[in-house]
């Protein structure tokens, strides 16, 4: 009998996802997009859908360098900065999730873009790189 890898280890990983998002979930609103090049995606928001998946906005050291280089400027600097990512359980989805697909929040709001996708085949979830709409960048 392997002790690495027991028979019902997937099904256990599966079940797992299912409790992540019930107990640090919430509910998104998932919303397919058609993109071309030089165009504005399109949204569908009729064949939007909506899931329960966790949203974590993980901190993120970055170099912030002074753009105007004159005498006297300021050197650059570490400033924080925060990572939104979104995961869900896969079989919660009725169609494949592509990039440039969006994601709303239901507690705010807040409409985000995927930027990078990965799933994890062990645990049956996928998780989500985002970047947020409608705030300007500094």
């Amino acid at each position: 009998m392997s002790y690495v890898n027991p028979p019902n280890f997937k099904q256990a990983m599966a079940s797992l996802a299912g409790t992540i998002d019930a107990t640090f979930g919430e509910s998104i609103r998932i919303i397919p997009c058609t993109s071309r090049p030089n165009f504005p995606t399109e949204a569908h928001e009729d064949k939007a859908v909506i899931v329960q998946g966790v949203f974590t906005a993980k901190p993120e050291l970055v170099m912030r360098s002074n753009s105007i280089a004159h005498k006297g400027a300021e050197p650059a600097a570490l400033v924080e900065s925060r990572v939104p990512i979104f995961s869900f359980a896969r079989a919660q989805l009725p169609w494949a999730i592509n990039r440039g697909d969006r994601i709303q929040r239901s507690c705010d709001g807040s409409q985000y873009e995927i930027t990078r996708i990965e799933a994890d085949v062990t645990s049956q979830r996928i998780t989500c790189h985002v970047v947020e709409l409608g705030v300007m960048s500094q």
